[in-house]
């Protein structure tokens, strides 16, 4: 999942809301979002609640539970699955399976990704669950548990109707949740085309050869959720910072393209993902009583990552609100206060002040000299 660092800073609305920053490009979409894969930081939205009819990025969660099998060993890249009469008569875009045939899971996968498969998802979502109206009960209890509070599956394709449905928020989250927990597997949404059964086919992301940072996810169309794009990218020269943009209800083909684009650029042009404090790195320190060390690190138990505009990283302060003195014995990881990032006059961000290292107690007679000592002071 998404690593929030932000969701224990107990803030209202973005870190960065009331910071300086250009605001987002006008979008031709309905609805959209753009979001940092790894802080969930989210950079730009319109509608991004609503539910919506998904189309083909219904693939990305078929995808996601696919990918969770083959991590968990339930499934294998090699296994053949016999392909149904019900997979083999699916509609819309096909990876053209024969019925009765064995194809691998693999090739599967790249039918639903590269070719976006109706075929294909139905032929895993067998394989996996039985049924595909088993499968898509896994596809909301999976939903839930990644906080996906407006989305809604039938079906494994995303041909269900009305009563299946998406958000853009949610169709982010799980973007990102493949994204970091799958980047080996994730790299097939990359692939510009896959032939099978002696048919080439492109993959219609066409961002993938317009930006080549670019490297998936999922195009999606029917008449009722019109064009939609889940795209993301990761710019090596801003420290693989990762963005993944979601435009659902596009008018064409390239509107869905053009809006994706914009949010991207704009995303990479003005903010930043960068760790404000390392894990376990010393930070300060604090006095120690009954122990034989007079000062204990101290710093955070987790990455401090924030995602903001650029400029506001010159302008960050660090403060730190600790207890005055602490005894020994103290364990590591120990909370000892908070420490607070803030630019200017608003916090931005707080999370516990940790001791970094294990603090054993003096024996007796030295815990009596000390208690001397500080009776002293």
């Amino acid at each position: 999942m998404i690593r929030l660092i932000l969701a224990t800073l107990l803030l209202a609305g973005p870190a960065w809301a009331e910071l300086p920053t250009p605001p987002a490009p006008s979008l031709s979409a309905p609805s959209y979002i753009l979001m940092d894969t790894q802080t969930g930081e989210v950079l730009a939205e319109a509608n991004a609640d609503q539910p919506v009819e998904p189309a083909s990025l219904t693939k990305i969660m078929t995808t996601y539970l696919a990918f969770r099998a083959l991590g968990d060993g339930l499934i294998g890249e090699q296994d053949l699955v016999t392909i149904s009469r019900k997979a083999r008569r699916a509609i819309g875009s096909r990876m053209f399976v024969e019925v009765n045939s064995q194809v691998p899971v693999i090739d599967l996968l790249r039918g639903v990704i590269v070719q976006s498969g109706n075929d294909a998802s139905i032929a895993l979502a067998e394989h996996i669950a039985g049924s595909e109206e088993s499968f898509a009960n896994m596809m909301n209890a999976e939903a839930e548990r990644l906080g996906m509070n407006k989305s809604r599956f039938i079906d494994s394709s995303g041909l269900g109707g009305p009563d299946h449905y998406m958000s853009a928020r949610d169709i982010a989250i799980l973007s990102a949740a493949m994204i970091n927990e799958f980047p080996e597997l994730y790299a097939m949404f990359r692939e510009q085309e896959y032939t099978w059964n002696g048919i080439k086919q492109p993959n219609r992301n066409r961002l993938l050869k317009l930006d080549p940072t670019v490297d998936g996810i999922k195009t999606g169309f029917t008449e009722a959720a019109q064009y939609c794009l889940a795209a993301s990218a990761a710019r090596p020269d801003l420290d693989d910072m990762r963005l993944v943009s979601v435009v659902l209800g596009a008018k064409t083909g390239r509107a869905r393209v053009r809006d994706s684009r914009a949010l991207l650029n704009w995303g990479f042009r003005f903010f930043r993902t960068r760790t404000i404090h390392a894990s376990m790195s010393p930070l300060t320190e604090i006095p120690v009583w009954f122990a034989e060390v007079e000062q204990v690190p101290v710093g955070l138990a987790e990455d401090l990552v924030m995602t903001l505009p650029v400029a506001a990283y010159e302008e960050l302060e660090t403060t730190y609100h600790l207890e005055p003195e602490v005894e020994a014995p103290l364990a590591k990881g120990q909370p000892v206060g908070r420490i607070t990032v803030r630019h200017e006059n608003r916090i931005l961000a707080q999370m516990p002040a940790v001791v970094l290292a294990d603090v054993p107690q003096v024996g007796f007679f030295t815990r009596l000299w000390h208690r001397l000592r500080r009776l002293m002071n």
